[in-house]
């Protein structure tokens, strides 16, 4: 494992503010740093100071470079001085610039500045409504628009502004509502327009999503308790997915500290796996590393106290850093604290060049604002291990496989360590090389080594192996009576010649009797030898048996054994008594004598004649003809069975009672005479036992089985057994065999055992397993459960709520009518939910899964599912795989998740996210909404006014090919994506990537965003907007509204009268813009430019007032090609016409 640090100091701890830091300032009281990095690589920090701006507390602020040099000097936010300003807050916005928002006399401020740090417009209250407001938090959106959060006296508020400042949304609340107050809200944005929140309330840690900044919330949910939760932090991971982190001070008695814990969060509101951590952070900021991990920056503070004395330690404040990389549990790579200022409050911002920053306010001399920049480690890869056996006088060597480092190796060191109990070891003295001799002081300790070196970039990388077992005893005896006792570890111990006695006190040992007559007690592997010998497997308290395989032989002698698992007499006359458990008794050759006790039990018994009790349990007596003749059972009963292997039955047995044991005689040979017999204690003949040939065995035992009325326990044997429970309550167990229970009315417990079997439940609430084999379970009515194990199963739930679980193997489940659970497990399986509202998961596999009618939920889980939803409003997630997911009627949920997937909504207004991968997403009939997510995806909204988000990767989005289809909005996101509105009057944002984008049929408003995009407007009169990149805008059929942006574009005429007449709003010759003719035949002379004002019917001029527009005429149609808003103003007008350029102007 590796343990090296995850981050690395570049910078000295430096101080943010200049006010109180010369010799005759006032003592500074600073607190609540808020830090944010900048779109060139710089950052801002913000905080709080007292009396600073003339009146109570101010919120002030430095801007930094990426080397943490000072940009301009101190300047305060806060334009208003009367009433303190507290809990500032700061994002980034997409013009360089960023937003600060605050508290002011319980009500939320803010204010906008640019990427020169000047204002931008005053001071403006962000809040609306008159109850008591404080802890805002803020986020910024790609297009420059805000959200901000806060808390509302008991609720969560919020409320969305445009990037010039104006309202998007009025003031609207983000919890659910509650008895219990909520606060400590944060923001992640997860795309364009979509983010999540988090908060605390009532010791829980709450999450929720959002798809606008409108509102439209996903479901609320608990991601894990946190007593006394003060503070959050949300980070995204992707745009599906989130970090939801709380923090609390917690007080358990004697120790004050702090409590931080967090959970991975889907934008559905479903917790991925378990909440995890518990850090000692009374808050804490999370950052996302480029590998998708982790890194917690911790606001640790520790202190112990006793409440009926005074206090017996100071408080401890520090940092610390915490790495997470992997979901399913926590892993912390550094265990140090990298700052021990007191009284810290601090914050965190990854930068754009791959290091981070972290402020905090310190005590020293009043209180300011320090930081520091950092850098995350590379780890190194490779593994450590340990080779050699533990046992004393045995070396062992530490070997690394495969190490390798992106930052260099230097000189290799070891260290060897021994284990004194939980978090708590030593370092052996002088044991500095890689390999070490174990000593008696190793003896019942767990070893471990580390190896470290110093990589080229100065940091100390560290790895650690996994510990070895506990090291054990190696002793040999004498040639005479000997006693040796090991310890609780896994010893060997050999006693060679002599009478000896070997005691293994607990542990995986081997103890080897040798020649004599020995005693052995231990667990593990006792070896009896020559001699008669006596073998105890024993149980120890501290050292819980078993947890290995125990194995005693007996040897050459008349011995006794007695344990558990594999008890060998071998040669004479032995003893073997077995524990409860299912246990195999070999006899050996002699007279010996077998004891089975509980358990399911194997007895081959040897050659001679001997006695054996089953004792209880499904037992079965195995051997050959020679091995079981004349041998006496004592105890035999419907759940025994004998199997007299390679042998063939001829004619009938024969039964004969004596008065004492019945007699079982049997024709093995074919000559008429039944010269094998084997006797029972007892009189079997009211007992339906059979004896019949099986392949080439020959069995003996009951295989029809029947209950009462009342409430029966039945336990089959190893034959293909019918068991019938009738009435009552009843307790039915196969064992071995194809077996056909029916458990009759009641509630009724019915396992199949090994075996192709056949379960009914029958009338009540039934419980069935089939356990291993190809079974085929029914519940009959009533709320069942049923789990068909091992094997192809067929599963029926029959009436009412039942739950099914197919387990391994390629199974076949029905729910059939009622609310059913349904779990296909492992396998390929088919699921089919039936009537009402089902709940299906898939598993692992390909699996086939229809939820039928009602609101389902069907998961595929792992592999290549196909998923249907049915009539109703359902909930389908495809999950890792290449997936199929149709909706049908209803207004359904559909999420391919991995994989590239096959995603239709169907009938009705369907929410369809895509997933990783590249996706197919269809719409279908009505109001859609879909998300492409990661992957190259191909969208289609159908019918309907549909809400169309690509995501990452280069999309194919097309909003509705079919005239019913009415407005799509559509965000093309990341990737060079290709867009068609179709009918409609469309929205179309293309976002980031060099797209292509047609509004199809239709009034559209076209926005390409980033990138050098392709724009046709298509038919109708259409509003495009380039934005930046050097974009090629073709207006269409149709007088179209264009503004190309800043860059270089081209605007596209196609030379007929059909196209229109363009308005273009800001072209610019010394931008490059290009006004394209698509008649190359026309000349230069063949067009004209004239000037004149435009005014609307109010009289209000086009552009600047003082600028006439330039009308580009062609004329031999005399049709106006370009309106040039201010054209007048132009230096050049350029027209290109095939390869040549003209200056209309020149």
């Amino acid at each position: 494992m590796i343990i090296s640090p995850s981050v690395r100091a570049i910078s000295e701890i430096m101080t943010a503010h200049t006010y109180g830091t010369g010799t005759s300032d006032p003592s500074p009281s600073l607190r609540d740093p808020s830090v944010a990095g900048l779109t060139d690589g710089s950052f801002v920090i913000v905080w709080v100071s007292e009396e600073q701006d003339g009146f109570g507390d101010g919120v002030f602020g430095q801007r930094f470079d990426a080397s943490g040099n000072r940009l301009g000097a101190e300047f305060q936010v806060n334009t208003v001085t009367l009433f303190s300003q507290n809990q500032p807050a700061v994002t980034p916005t997409a013009d360089g610039g960023f937003f600060v928002v605050w508290t002011s006399y319980d009500g939320i401020y803010g204010q906008k500045f640019d990427a020169d740090g000047e204002r931008v417009g005053g001071e403006q209250q962000i809040s609306l409504d008159s109850v008591r407001q404080s802890e805002a938090d803020i986020v910024s959106f790609e297009d420059g628009s805000i959200f901000v959060a806060w808390t509302a006296d008991e609720d969560i508020h919020g409320r969305s502004f445009s990037s010039a400042g104006e309202a998007l949304s009025t003031e609207f609340q983000l919890n659910d509502d509650s008895e219990y107050s909520q606060f400590g809200v944060s923001l992640a944005a997860l795309d364009a327009i979509s983010f999540a929140a988090s908060w605390g309330s009532n010791g829980q840690l709450l999450t929720r999503s959002f798809e606008t900044l409108a509102g439209s919330p996903n479901p609320q949910a608990v991601v894990v308790g946190v007593a006394n939760v003060g503070s959050t932090d949300t980070v995204k991971i992707d745009s599906n997915s989130y970090f939801s982190i709380g923090s609390a001070n917690f007080n358990n008695g004697s120790v004050s500290q702090g409590q931080t814990k967090f959970g991975r969060v889907e934008r559905s509101g479903e917790i991925l796996g378990e909440a995890l951590g518990t850090w000692n952070g009374v808050s804490a900021s999370g950052l996302l590393t480029s590998d998708g991990e982790l890194e917690l920056i911790l606001d640790e503070y520790h202190h112990y106290y006793n409440p009926s004395t005074p206090i017996i330690s100071e408080p401890y404040y520090g940092l610390r850093e915490v790495r997470v990389s992997d979901y399913a549990r926590e892993i912390a790579v550094q265990d140090t604290r990298f700052s021990t200022q007191s009284r810290i409050k601090s914050d965190s911002e990854m930068l754009g060049d791959g290091t981070f920053v972290v402020a905090w306010a310190a005590a020293a001399g009043g209180t300011q604002v320090n930081f520091q920049r950092f850098v995350l480690n590379q780890f190194p890869e490779g593994e450590l291990n340990i080779s050699g056996t533990a046992l004393t006088s045995f070396m062992l060597t530490a070997e690394l496989v495969d190490l390798s480092d992106a930052d260099g190796i230097g000189p290799l060191s070891y260290q060897w360590f021994r284990v004194n109990g939980p978090n708590s070891s030593e370092a052996i003295p002088e044991a500095t090389s890689s390999e070490y001799l174990l000593k008696s002081e190793d003896v019942g300790k767990r070893l471990f080594v580390q190896l470290s070196y110093i990589d080229g970039a100065g940091t100390e990388e560290l790895f650690r192996s996994e510990m070895t077992g506990s090291v054990g005893i190696f002793q040999e005896g004498t040639s005479g009576d000997d006693r040796i006792t090991g310890g609780t570890t896994n010893d060997q111990l050999f006693g060679l010649v002599g009478s000896d006695t070997l005691i293994g006190m607990g542990g995986n040992d081997t103890l080897d009797g040798g020649v004599g007559d020995d005693v052995l007690r231990g667990t593990g592997q006792l070896l009896g030898g020559d001699g008669n010998d006596q073998l105890r497997i024993e149980s120890y308290s501290d050292a819980p048996w078993p947890y290995f395989v125990s194995f005693a032989q007996g040897g050459a002698g008349n011995d006794t054994i007695v344990g558990s698992g594999s008890l060998d007499g071998g040669e004479g006359d032995d003893n073997i008594y077995a524990y409860g458990g299912n246990d195999t008794l070999f006899g050996g050759e002699g007279l010996d004598q077998l004891f089975g006790e509980g358990g399911d039990d194997i007895l081959r018994p040897g050659i001679g004649q001997d006695s054996l009790s089953t004792g209880l349990g499904a037992d079965l007596i195995a051997g050959s003809g020679d091995d079981l003749l004349d041998d006496l059972l004592l105890d035999f009963t419907p759940s025994d069975a004998v199997i007299v292997e390679n042998a063939t039955l001829y004619g009938d047995p024969l039964w004969t009672f004596d008065g004492t044991r019945t007699k079982l005689s049997s024709d093995f040979s074919g000559d008429g005479n039944r010269e094998f017999s084997i006797y029972f204690t007892g009189d079997l003949s009211g007992v339906e036992i059979d004896v019949f040939q099986s392949g080439a065995d020959v069995w003996v035992g009951a295989r029809v089985l029947e209950g009462t009325i009342g409430d029966d326990t039945i336990t089959g044997n190893l034959l293909d057994n019918v068991i019938r429970g009738f009435a009552g309550n009843d307790w039915l167990h196969g064992v071995g065999g194809a077996d056909a229970i029916d458990g009759g009315a009641s509630n009724d417990y019915l396992s199949g055992g090994e075996g192709d079997d056949r379960l009914a439940g029958g009338p009540g609430e039934d419980s069935l397993y089939g356990d291993d084999g190809n079974d085929s379970l029914n519940g009959g009515f009533d709320n069942d459960r049923i789990e068909g194990g091992e094997g192809d199963d067929n599963i029926e739930g029959g009436d009412g709520d039942d739950y099914l679980s197919g387990g391994e193997g390629d199974d076949s489940l029905a729910g059939g009518p009622g609310e059913d659970s349904l779990y296909g497990d492992d396998g390929n399986d088919s699921l089919n939910g039936g009537f009402d509202n089902d709940r299906i998961e898939g598993g692992e596999g390909d699996d086939i899964i229809e939820g039928g009618d009602g609101n389902d939920y069907l998961s595929g889980g792992e592999g290549d599912d196909s998923l249907a939803g049915g009539p109703g409003e359902d909930s389908l997630y495809g999950d890792d795989g290449n997936d199929s997911l149709l909706g049908g009627a209803g207004g359904d949920r559909l999420n391919g998740g991995a994989g590239n997937d096959l995603v239709d909504g169907g009938a009705d207004d369907d929410r369809i996210e895509g997933g990783e991968g590249g996706d197919n997403l269809v719409g279908g009939e009505g109001s859609d909404a879909i998300w492409g997510d990661a992957g190259n995806d191909f969208v289609n909204g159908g019918e309907g006014a549909d809400h169309l988000i690509g995501g990452d990767g280069d999309d194919t989005i097309i909003g509705g090919l079919s005239d019913t289809d009415l407005r799509d909005v559509i965000y093309a996101g990341e990737g060079n994506d290709s867009v068609n509105g179709g009918y409609g009057n469309d929205l179309i944002f293309g976002m980031e990537g060099n797209d292509t984008i047609a509004g199809g049929a239709g009034a559209d408003d076209l926005r390409g965003q980033d990138g050098d995009d392709v724009i046709t407007g298509s038919a109708y009169s259409d509003v495009i907007y380039g934005n930046a990149g050097n974009d090629f805008v073709n207006g269409g059929y149709g007088s179209d509204r264009i503004n190309g942006g800043t860059g270089a574009d081209r605007f596209f005429h196609v030379g007929v009268e059909g196209h229109g007449s363009d308005w273009v709003q800001d072209y610019s010759s010394a931008e490059g813009d290009v006004l394209l003719f698509g008649n190359e035949m026309a000349t230069r002379n063949q067009f004209q430019v004239n000037f004149a004002h435009t005014a609307n019917s109010e009289g209000e001029r086009s552009g600047d007032d003082a600028v006439q527009e330039a009308f580009v005429i062609y004329r031999p149609t005399g049709q106006i090609m370009w309106a040039l808003v201010d054209g007048e103003g132009q230096d050049s007008i350029n027209l290109k016409i095939g390869d040549e350029v003209f200056d209309l102007l020149g």
